[in-house]
């Protein structure tokens, strides 16, 4: 498989370096490699207390309020029992799980040059796939009263129509995520760069958000998120 990026571990760590491949499409059968300086890996899970308005309080919220401000109070002979009370329970805090957010992985990796025969390769190719992976190729189109007569019509439709960006697979730091990704965004930046004096770059950091395309799931983890060894 060729090699976009660094074509060579020189004196780091292979578990440093993060290896992209797409699912088809232009660059196939390739690895983009870039040494990872930064990254972040979020998997969230999201949750809400759908009984949170549900208590007295917020029912007879002007009620409510004048037993907690002690206003009832001055009407039992300032019986302190009916100061500062709520009717608000632990049942109303009661979490519940609401879904799950598809995993997302953001990383800082760095493109450098060693060679002037291969510095190409390992920098600005290496990007510019990149940035075409996370891309859609969009057609002209066609009027929408003209579809209907396209139905069937399988090279007419593969003519008009655009392709949506690659899936990819990431692994990195001896993890492989083997879950369906796709590229959010692509950042390069500019300060890092280190320009040869034939204006291409040798050296460049850019950062990456990578999501996945569905959530973990317990029963797939094991093929997910694992260790490569």
């Amino acid at each position: 498989m060729a090699v976009l990026g660094w074509q060579n571990y020189y004196n780091y760590s292979p578990h440093l370096f993060m290896d992209i491949t797409s699912f088809g499409g232009i660059y196939e059968n390739t690895t983009i490699r870039g040494l990872v300086k930064d990254h972040n890996v979020a998997h969230t899970q999201t949750w809400n207390s759908p009984l949170e308005g549900l208590s007295a309080d917020n029912k007879y919220s002007t009620t409510a309020g004048i037993l907690q401000a002690g206003e009832i109070e001055k009407l039992f002979r300032d019986n302190p029992l009916f100061k500062g009370r709520t009717l608000i329970s632990l049942q109303q805090s009661t979490q519940v799980w609401q879904g799950a957010e598809p995993l997302s992985i953001t990383a800082t990796l760095l493109f450098k040059g060693y060679r002037l025969n291969t510095f190409e390769d390992e920098v600005e190719n290496a990007i510019k796939a990149l940035h075409l992976w996370a891309s859609p190729e969009l057609n002209a189109g066609v009027a929408l009263s003209t579809l209907s007569a396209l139905v069937g019509d399988t090279e007419q439709i593969q003519n008009i129509s655009g392709e949506v960006p690659f899936d990819i697979n990431v692994s990195f730091m001896n993890r492989s995520f083997n879950a369906v990704y796709k590229i959010e965004s692509v950042n390069e930046n500019q300060e890092t760069a280190k320009i040869h004096k034939n204006g291409n770059r040798i050296e460049q950091e850019v950062s990456v958000t990578f999501g996945s395309k569905r959530a973990l799931s317990r029963n797939t983890a094991g093929t997910d998120f694992k260790p490569m060894n």
